[in-house]
């Protein structure tokens, strides 16, 4: 699960929290613990600007594409 800084920063972009708050559940698990699971807080924050700039254009992050 995301932390309430990572939440607000989401929601601070509405076409981004939109669409991330759309999708299945199952994706905004695995979305959250692609962020929060990386052991360095660079890639965390790398992660997290990604998740916002792909929901915000409707869109699943990279690792969670379908092939």
């Amino acid at each position: 699960e995301l932390d309430e800084e990572q939440t607000a920063r989401l929601k601070a972009t509405p076409d981004a929290w939109a669409w991330y708050s759309r999708q299945a559940s199952s994706y905004r698990r695995a979305a959250a613990h692609w962020v929060t699971s990386a052991k360095r807080a660079e890639t965390r924050e790398r992660r997290l600007a990604q998740l916002i700039a792909d929901s915000a254009a409707g869109r699943p992050v990279p690792p969670l594409t379908r092939r």
